[in-house]
């Protein structure tokens, strides 16, 4: 059962699944890495071999070259698999490469890998590099043909001769049970007490999907229990592996309460946009962001909020104010500072914009005293904005520690203001 919770201003979202257990496109589906390896330098150089280390390393080889599972001819080339299969949440099948020419240097060798499928002789990938190390590593990638099987070969070219050939047969299995096209997964939602019912209200919530059942988040779509599609956006943000099926998908949707919400597996279509879509743009160093309720100007500084304003009218600004500051246990203030922030994108619509500020809390002398990182999101047809603070500590708190961390923003009086 899925669980939504409305707390505070925006739903948050506690998930269990118990789903029935195909695709993203990765780069290229054959790949060679003959790169160093990074943490090398890092490493102690290793003794030189004993007679029977020599002889173990000796076994090896001959237990790599003895691999059933591989048709091994020549001494040039070796091949080593942990694994001939690609599990259901993996996309890439990994193995290891060593090569021994004889006959020329590395650099008149040529690396060639193909891909057949079963019982063809055309390969439907293939690749062929110079190798620049004797050892490296490869990867293949069977998902991206939609191959359930495949014939997998590589030879090493020593000039004009073919000095070593390495075939073997690869599977990418799917999962035990696929998602069913057209199936809607509940989302619960938990409306506060005293409130009859929201409407077209942002709501957050995530769905984790089994290893292999998911491979694109295209075909997913947020819907009522009419199946009236509701407005949303969609992120992938967690993978089963690198490059590897979906794991975690997050939704932001305006949802009605009464009516129900499920998200649908169905055919890859175009998301419902909201009414008045959530909108991004630049304005000289800032990003004034428009929810069709409300404008808000946000940017470096001491306040990620610059500026928010409901049609012609300014309700709220930073001028004037300490914005985000923080006070220590001498009295002394500190605020956030542009020297050395960062501002990113982290969502742009049409339902829920995110802006991300990282910087530092600075003294009037410069001096750091600590480090924010500030979300603002935004959502279509709202005027609020939910805002994530986190403030880490940088500094000895033997020495310093705070009595007061807080945001300040000038406001304009409505009409009728109450205390």
């Amino acid at each position: 059962m899925y669980k939504t919770s409305f707390l505070g201003l925006v739903g948050v979202c506690v998930l269990s699944l118990a789903l029935p257990s195909p695709s993203v496109s990765g780069a290229e589906s054959l790949v060679f890495d003959f790169s160093p390896d990074p943490l090398a330098k890092f490493r102690k150089a290793p003794d030189p071999p004993a007679a029977a280390e020599e002889q173990s390393a000796a076994e090896t080889e001959e237990a790599v070259a003895a691999d059933a599972r591989l048709l091994t001819s020549g001494n040039g080339l070796r091949l080593d698999f942990e694994r001939l299969e690609a599990r259901p949440g993996e996309r890439w099948i990994e193995g290891s490469v060593r090569l021994r020419p004889t006959r020329v240097g590395l650099e008149s060798c040529k690396l060639t890998a193909a891909l057949f499928r079963p019982g063809e002789s055309q390969p439907v990938a293939e690749i062929t590099v110079t190798p620049i190390d004797e050892r490296g590593r490869l990867r293949v990638d069977l998902r991206r043909h939609g191959l359930a099987k495949a014939r997998f070969r590589v030879t090493l070219t020593e000039g004009d001769q073919v000095t070593g050939s390495v075939e073997a047969f690869l599977s990418a299995r799917s999962p035990e049970r696929p998602l069913d096209p057209d199936m809607r997964i509940p989302v619960e939602i938990d409306v506060p007490d005293g409130i009859d019912a929201a409407r077209s209200w942002p709501v957050t919530f995530g769905v984790p999907f089994p290893a292999g059942a998911l491979w694109d988040t295209a075909g997913l779509r947020v819907v009522d229990g009419k199946g009236t599609e509701l407005p949303s956006q969609c992120e992938v943000t967690g993978l089963w592996a690198p490059e590897g099926s979906v794991k975690w998908v997050r939704f932001d949707a305006l949802v009605n309460s009464k009516d129900g919400c499920y998200v649908q597996v169905a055919g890859e279509s175009k998301r419902s946009n909201p009414a008045k879509a959530i909108t991004l743009k630049s304005h000289g160093d800032d990003i004034v962001v428009d929810t069709g309720a409300a404008v808000y100007v946000l940017g470096l500084g001491p306040s990620p909020i610059k500026e928010i304003r409901s049609g012609d009218r300014v309700v709220a600004t930073c001028q004037g104010t300490r914005g985000l500051y923080v006070v220590d246990q001498n009295g002394n203030a500190a605020s956030a500072s542009a020297d050395g922030e960062d501002m990113c994108i982290e969502a742009v619509g049409p339902v829920a914009a995110c802006v991300k500020f990282e910087g530092f809390y600075r003294r009037e002398d410069g001096q750091q005293v600590g480090r924010h990182t500030t979300r603002v999101e935004l959502f279509a047809g709202q005027p609020f904005a939910k805002v994530t603070h986190t403030f880490t500590i940088t500094n000895d708190t033997n020495e310093i520690w705070f009595q007061d961390i807080s945001w300040e923003l000038a406001v304009t009086a409505g009409a009728k203001p109450k205390a």
